[in-house]
């Protein structure tokens, strides 16, 4: 599955307004928002512009009120060292989550199949 930009810009806005509800019920706001650069960092950029929630390259420790936000939870191997590294339980958002994944986020867009996904920042 190849992925376009207008797909992606879809994806930002619905993740930004999931975010922003979320954040309502909220005691305290979202502080900032992180990523793993090589998937979540066009995304965390998009969605951080979008809902003006403070986006901060690399994990913060100490901070509960922060978001993860990755392409997909695959086989969850860098959303579990993320969360290991916050050392708080943030809250973590994915464009894609495989079932077969070890994190299940707090909130995905879609669910991987077995496809192979290409996102429109990577080489198709």
């Amino acid at each position: 599955m190849i992925l376009t930009w207008e797909q992606f810009e879809e994806a930002a806005e619905a993740i930004s307004l999931r975010l922003l509800e979320k954040q309502k019920q909220m005691e305290k706001p979202f502080q900032i928002i992180c990523a793993p650069a090589r998937g979540g960092l066009c995304l965390a950029v998009k969605v951080s512009h979008l809902t003006g929630i403070k986006y901060k390259m690399g994990s913060l420790v100490g901070i509960n009120e922060q978001v993860i936000i990755d392409d997909i939870a695959d086989t969850g191997k860098t959303l579990s060292t993320w969360r290991k590294k916050s050392k708080s339980m943030p809250y973590i958002v994915t464009w894609f989550y495989h079932r077969e994944s070890k994190i299940v986020p707090d909130f995905w867009l879609r669910e991987k199949k077995n496809d192979w996904i290409v996102f429109p920042w990577e080489k198709p």
